[in-house]
């Protein structure tokens, strides 16, 4: 089926068209046209002058000009919502991208929930880091974003849309949506990547503080200059399950801290030693992705 959304393109300048076109079709309410589109010059019926229409399965928008339906803009998916891809890596390897290597940013995903239910959403989509198609699932900035709440932990059931790597928190439940097979943890300083390790999906993710350790981790930078190669891990120990990490001690998950320790005392970078120093006491966003 086809979606389309109504503009006058007469009543525009001719400079804004393609800006108005891609805005419409974000901004619209979707309706469905009956029939199918196969070439271009189709006619169309001449009160839908100025209408774009989306075949579904194709990355292609099409505009009802002079009675016949002509190309217009070709989009890749996940850039708008109508064309959202399943997950980052889904978008990452899609065919009908028009992009050969897809940027870093945020996507549209159709994520739907295992219990069924739909649910879109704009996700941040690393593209890079060991070859891309990874989807931020949580992160937290810390001291930076105010008193610590239950609702930040990364098994957490509250939903804050993680679309960016700016100092904040935000946390998708239900991660198994994205029908993971790998997770990563990274840490950034203001959004320069400083370590980041991958490993199995852990199931747990989405229900205890265990889902944040790495299965069979595996080192895709660290730029640390202490406890370099030493793989994060969560911490099990002051109420700061799915919270705070360790780069110091595997296997332990307590005693040690890169993150938060008791009393969500500041310990940014203790065990990595940013800079040199041991308490850099410097901005850190943590991060989980799954692809």
């Amino acid at each position: 089926r086809a979606v389309t959304k109504k503009l006058d393109p007469m009543t525009l300048p001719a400079p804004l068209l393609a800006v108005s076109f891609l805005a419409l079709i974000i901004a619209s309410e979707k309706r469905y046209a009956s029939g199918q589109l196969t070439e271009p010059g189709q006619s169309c019926n001449g009160r839908r002058e100025g209408t774009t229409v989306e075949i579904r399965g194709k990355s292609a928008v099409w505009v009802c000009r002079s009675g016949k339906w002509i190309p217009f803009q070709p989009i890749s998916p996940g850039q708008v919502e109508f064309l959202a891809g399943s997950s980052c890596k889904q978008i990452r390897d899609d065919p009908s991208s028009t992009c050969s290597s897809p940027r870093s940013g945020a996507y549209w995903v159709d994520a739907t929930r295992c219990n069924g239910s739909a649910q879109n959403m704009q996700v941040y989509c690393d593209m890079e880091m060991d070859g891309g198609g990874w989807s931020l699932v949580w992160k937290h900035s810390y001291r930076e974003v105010g008193p610590i709440i239950d609702a930040m932990r990364y098994y957490s059931s509250h939903f804050r849309a993680c679309t960016d790597l700016e100092t904040g928190w935000c946390n998708v439940p239900d991660k198994a949506r994205f029908n993971p097979s790998e997770m990563a943890i990274a840490a950034y300083h203001n959004k320069i990547l400083i370590y980041a390790y991958k490993g199995l999906y852990n199931a747990n993710l989405d229900y205890n503080w265990s889902g944040g350790i790495l299965m069979d981790p595996v080192k895709l930078l660290d730029d640390c200059r202490s406890n370099r190669d030493v793989f994060p891990e969560p911490i099990n120990e002051y109420n700061l399950g799915g919270l705070a990490f360790d780069k110091h001690h595997p296997y332990r998950y307590h005693s040690n801290c890169d993150t938060l320790t008791k009393g969500y005392e500041e310990c940014r970078w203790r065990d990595c030693r940013l800079n040199g120093r041991p308490y850099s006491d410097t901005q850190m966003t943590y991060a989980i992705y799954v692809r």
